[in-house]
């Protein structure tokens, strides 16, 4: 039954989290008893999570964990970071509300750009007095997590 599986968005946000702590998430797929069969509800999932992996996996694959892990958005929107050399990650766990938002934070990199993962557009980025305001162009559509690469200007550590 479909409702005895985890949905696309919790498996999609356990794995950004396990990711930004330096873990990884084990997948349970198996075959029906049955007919040996992947049942259609994991194979939905399992499609789904593969999209969403497509269109961000710069932020996850060869990434490490920055100096936090996590964060917040002003309005209390779940984020998490990644890093690799000269970019930092930062995946929303959802869909703000909308096309301007603030990652709260002040130890935050002073960036003037970042770009959507998913889409390749461009956001304008600027301080703000409790973090980064990013500005985007449109607001973004629904999908699980929403991930952006600031560039930085010195090595991560």
């Amino acid at each position: 039954m479909d409702a005895d599986y985890e949905s696309v968005e919790s498996l999609v946000r356990s794995f950004i989290d396990a990711v930004s702590k330096n873990g990884n998430l084990l997948l349970n797929v198996g075959p029906r008893g049955e007919d040996a069969q992947i049942p259609a509800e994991q194979i939905a999932r399992l499609k789904g999570f593969g999209a969403w992996l497509k269109a961000n996996g710069e932020g996850i694959y060869g990434t490490r964990p920055w100096t936090r892990f996590d964060g917040k958005t002003e309005c209390g929107l779940e984020v998490r970071f990644t890093q690799k050399p000269g970019a930092l990650y930062v995946h929303l766990l959802g869909t703000p509300a909308r096309s301007e938002f603030i990652v709260t934070g002040d130890d935050l990199p002073a960036a003037t750009g970042a770009m959507n993962l998913a889409t390749g557009e461009d956001a304008k980025v600027s301080r703000a007095p409790d973090g980064l305001l990013f500005k985007l162009s449109n607001q973004l559509d629904a999908a699980p997590a929403h991930g952006f690469k600031l560039p930085t200007t010195k090595p991560s550590s």
